[in-house]
């Protein structure tokens, strides 16, 4: 184990090292308080928020009209888009995607009615 010398200091400024150390440590270990863009909710949050259906979110993120991020495996989604969906408004992004959106749908060979 190594040692540690400390000559020339008095306890007063040990003490003061000692304590402005363990401020910056405590500050680093509180949980930072994120402006509402960067807020996330869980799946289940939206779903009861929106009081909607699973089936429903799946085809808004299909479609862009809302859109999630992964988080260790789980989906969450911005609050600012969620409350732009429960307020009526629309997030800007959907707006400039909907237009863009073609769905791939995959057509089978020989399946299906022939159109005249």
């Amino acid at each position: 184990m190594a040692k540690i010398i400390l000559e020339g200091l008095t306890t007063d400024q040990l003490t003061d090292i000692i304590r402005e150390s363990v401020r910056d440590e405590i500050a680093c270990l509180q949980p930072h308080k994120a402006d509402p863009g960067t807020e996330f909710l869980s799946r289940k949050e939206v779903l009861s928020v929106l009081n909607i259906d699973s089936s429903t979110l799946w085809g808004w993120e299909k479609t862009g009209y809302i859109h999630s991020l992964p988080f260790g495996g789980r989906k969450r989604y911005k609050r600012i888009d969620v409350e732009a969906i429960r307020t009526g408004r629309r997030s800007r992004r959907y707006e400039s995607k909907k237009q863009d959106y073609q769905p791939n749908l995959p057509i089978a060979a020989g399946k299906g009615r022939s159109r005249p």
